[in-house]
């Protein structure tokens, strides 16, 4: 009498289906199954289905997370019901590449994030302080948006959205590769009213690039580059919150990356990056005058990171590293609301160690 199968016994289809790989939760390659964390994975599958038309609204997807909105153009994302004006307690990842800066209070624009839903190829998600090796805004988890360029997509794609309250968005993009080298080109345009009753306008554009070099079977070297310009209108149609402001924002980054991989679980990572905010008409003011936020103000943040991958022995991986970062910013009243001792400028350097073991 032959016994009958156990429901959870493997299958054909186990060996030969494909495993969600995820790099976020502890800086080394596993597959999502075994990743000792809280992970959550959009695919590009998913995200071209969803409903979303902006980046923000891909969190609604992920357990745990909120999306609420302040002004048209003003999205505040929570997770676990914690959040505020200053969305600083998850740390938000590109490629690897912290995207927050020590403006508004160490947050994010969203508005000037140098991607699109279009250069998106999967989010990976960790819904718990387990990524804290990427700094304190990983408190509370990481968010880690890999794009098209870093997982090989080629090809040319155009899109075309529009909508009511005068809402258009565009997006071009191109990647390529030449023998040894392989590039990438996205452009985006978006302009809309906000929301009803609210004077919250804005248009933007940006325009990144990519270029890869595979120098030899174990050398490669990555740089990349955005910029972003973006207006908008902040406040809202009551009349006791004072005069609306007019806020314009330009943002740039470049960095370059370098790797040496000698083999599977050993290889050196070193990564240089510059990231540059200036805003004009950044707050808002009401009367009485005590009352003053910060007009315009500009952050610059220069960042060295480096890390090592390599295998100790048949069952341990190990994963370490550093980074250091310098960040500067200049803003009259950045430092105090009132008008004594006001500072013009501030900087704070930052060193961190990390290491994982597997």
């Amino acid at each position: 009498m032959n016994a009958a199968p156990l429901a959870d016994s493997e299958t054909e289809d186990d060996f030969f289906s494909e495993y969600q790989v995820v790099l976020n939760a502890t800086r080394l390659r596993q597959p999502v199954e075994t990743v000792p964390a809280a992970i959550t994975v959009l695919d590009r599958e998913m995200i071209e289905a969803s409903s979303a038309t902006t980046i923000p609204e891909l969190l609604r997807y992920i357990p745990g997370f909120q999306v609420s909105y302040l002004g048209g153009n003003e999205i505040i994302p929570g997770f676990h019901g914690i959040a505020d004006e200053y969305a600083r307690r998850t740390q938000l990842l590109i490629d690897g590449r912290p995207a927050f800066n020590q403006t508004f209070a160490g947050s994010l624009l969203w508005s000037t994030l140098p991607v699109s839903l279009d250069d998106i190829e999967r989010v990976e998600v960790v819904r718990s302080p387990n990524s804290a090796s990427y700094g304190t805004n990983a408190f509370m988890g990481s968010i880690n948006f890999v794009t098209r360029v870093a997982a090989g997509e080629l090809g040319s794609s155009v899109r075309l959205d529009a909508g009511s309250d005068d809402l258009v968005m565009t997006n071009l993009r191109h990647s390529g590769r030449n023998e040894d080298a392989d590039y990438s080109r996205s452009v985006r345009y978006e302009k809309g009213s906000g929301l009803p009753m609210r004077d919250d306008d804005m248009q933007g554009a940006f325009l990144n690039v990519y270029g890869g070099w595979q120098i030899n079977s174990k050398n490669r070297l990555e740089l990349s580059a955005g910029y972003t310009k973006d207006q908008e209108w902040i406040g809202g149609g009551l009349v006791f919150w004072g005069r609306l402001s007019h806020r314009q924002t330009i943002s740039h980054y470049q960095q370059v990356r370098w790797q040496h991989i000698d083999a599977v679980d050993d290889e050196w990572q070193l990564t240089l990056g510059h990231n540059n905010l200036d805003v004009e008409g950044a707050g808002r003011h009401s009367e009485p005058v005590w009352i003053h936020y910060l007009d315009n103000y500009s952050s610059d943040r220069l960042s060295l990171d480096i890390q090592r991958v390599q295998r100790v022995n048949d069952g341990v991986r190990l994963a370490w590293g550093g980074s250091l970062i310098h960040d500067t910013i200049k803003g009259k009243y950045y430092y105090t609301i009132y008008d004594y001792w006001p500072h013009d400028e501030g900087s704070m350097t930052q060193y961190s160690l990390f290491a994982n073991a597997e």
